[in-house]
């Protein structure tokens, strides 16, 4: 599980760092947008198998919080196929609120692996 999650944490933060950048050097959109999908999907990736193996998905948690907002925002964007007004309001949020989002979860990886790794009795509740 560690390894995981130290992987989890360098991944999040090098496709962070690789689409900012990038998006700043070339100036295109395109990249910014691409940065943001690379990034939501491996948050996605990331969220399966933590519920999978069911690692610090406890109700209440800051995951499984998480994990609640995109689950709705999923649901949201499948539903935005249905009344397409729903995916513009959608996408337009998400442009603004998505860099947000993203730092959260890794903080919530960081705060996993410092944290609540440190202390591997208290997992055992």
């Amino acid at each position: 599980m560690k390894t995981f999650k130290i992987a989890d944490i360098s991944i999040s933060i090098s496709l962070i760092l690789t689409f900012a950048i990038a998006a700043i050097i070339t100036q295109s959109m395109y990249v910014l947008l691409m940065g943001y999908v690379s990034v939501a999907a491996w948050h996605i990736i990331s969220l399966v198998v933590h519920s999978l193996k069911h690692w610090f998905t406890q109700p209440g948690s800051n995951r499984y919080i998480y994990e609640a907002i995109v689950s709705i925002l999923i649901l949201l964007f499948f539903a935005g196929i249905l009344i397409p007004m729903i995916n513009y309001v959608l996408f337009m949020g998400l442009l603004f609120c998505y860099p947000l989002f993203a730092v959260y979860y890794v903080w919530i990886c960081y705060h996993e692996l410092k944290v609540k790794m440190r202390r591997p009795l208290s997992l055992l509740k």
